[in-house]
This record gives structure tokens, C-alpha cells and sequence, in this order.
């Protein structure tokens, strides 16, 4: 409560959502995790409490950059894999249900003096057909979090635990064009 009466009243960490980006299931896309995480996610189906975790962060940030600038903290996280939900079918039975987790797992909100960073985490990345489109969706959340919250929009990290190619010919081109520039220096 005392945190709650140092907030002004007109602020919202309310975002409006952005383009639905890649469905994962047919509702429950990125931003539903994001903002919606855990929604009817129950093991019999039952309705089960959801959390706005882009509204958690951005209070947090606000908070931090309007009120307590020394706090220190790691609690800037979302998580988009959800176990229940990814794993379930899985854990029954796993010959017959292939699990489908999510490619982004994790974005982590990180702050540095003035800017705002992202770290996203990736079990998997398409690098030639997807990865540029995620990293433009990645890049609009960050100055929708920096609009909110007041800080400068930072440096955008992407980690790609797997790199996969659809189109191998592309893949051997950009390789061989990668190796050809730093060859060159």
C-alpha cells in the first residue's frame, strides 16, 4: 500500500497490444503469455488466475526509475514458456504427443542508467524466415516499455539457443558471405 500511494493516479502500465505475433497454439500467442500468462491453463481445464506480466515489469521500472533509483533487481523477467500448458500432452504420454514449446522462452527487462534494455532468450530461431520479423516485434515492445516507464530505449539482445535454416542454400550463401567478410579483415 505504501508502494501503491507513491505511484500517481494517472499512471497505467497497461500496454496496448500489439499485432498478434506468431501463434504458438490458436489462443495463445506471445502476447496472450505476456499478458495473459497462464490463462485456462489448468490441468482439467479449469480457469486458472492469468498474469499480466508486461504490467509487473513495467510498475517495476517505473518505480525503480521514479522513486527508488538504488534499487537493485532481476525480477524484470517475463516468461513465456509455460510448462503446463507446453509440456502437459507430453508428460502423459510421451510417445504419442510431441511437445510444442514455444521458439521465445524468456525476455528479460534490463536497465542501465537511463536506457532500457531486452535480452530474449530463444530455444529456437528460423534466422531466414522469422528472425528478423521477432526482432522487429521485440524492438516495438521495447519503446512501448520505455514510453511507459521513462527510460531511453537500449540495446536489443537476441540469444538463439538453436539457429535453424529453412531454405539450406540461403543458409550456406550467408555463411559463406559471413566468412567471406571477416576473412577480409
Amino acid at each position: 500500500d505504501r508502494v501503491k500511494a507513491l505511484i500517481p493516479k494517472d499512471f497505467s502500465p497497461r500496454l496496448k497490444p500489439l499485432p498478434k505475433l506468431r501463434k504458438i497454439f490458436s489462443s495463445y500467442s506471445y502476447w496472450e503469455r505476456l499478458t495473459e500468462y497462464g490463462k485456462k491453463v489448468g490441468l482439467q481445464g479449469e480457469e486458472v488466475n492469468s498474469i499480466n506480466q508486461l504490467e509487473c515489469v513495467a510498475t517495476r521500472l517505473w518505480y525503480k526509475r521514479n522513486v527508488e533509483p538504488r534499487i537493485v533487481g532481476n525480477h524484470q523477467t517475463c516468461v513465456i514458456l509455460d510448462p503446463r500448458k507446453d509440456l502437459y500432452g507430453f508428460l502423459i504420454s510421451p510417445r504419442s504427443v510431441k511437445p510444442d514449446i514455444p521458439c521465445l522462452t524468456l525476455i528479460d527487462f534490463k536497465t542501465d542508467g537511463d536506457k532500457l534494455h531486452i535480452l530474449s532468450i530463444w530455444r529456437a530461431q528460423y534466422f531466414d524466415t522469422k528472425a528478423y520479423g521477432n526482432w522487429i516485434s521485440l524492438a516495438i515492445l521495447l519503446k512501448k516499455m520505455c514510453d511507459k516507464t521513462g527510460y531511453a530505449p537500449g540495446e536489443l539482445i537476441s540469444i538463439a539457443c538453436k539457429a535453424i535454416f529453412d531454405n539450406k542454400n540461403d543458409a550456406v550463401k550467408l555463411l559463406n558471405n559471413l566468412i567471406n567478410v571477416y576473412s577480409s579483415e
